[in-house]
């Protein structure tokens, strides 16, 4: 069985909950990877990030 390649996130706007920290942090930087121009990311206790393509 072939695996399909993954869906292309070029030019994306990814919005995620829960983003405090452990997974979504690395959903995070894997979209930021896959050419996502701007994570939208919300949490209870909203963190600073290294990067201004993320926006708390």
């Amino acid at each position: 069985m072939e695996k399909e390649p993954a869906p292309s996130l070029d030019g994306a706007v990814v919005f995620l909950t829960c983003a405090n920290g452990g997974i979504s942090t690395r959903f995070i930087h894997e979209a930021l990877a896959c050419g996502t121009v701007r994570v939208y990311a919300t949490a209870r206790s909203p963190r600073a990030w290294d990067d201004d393509r993320i926006v708390p």
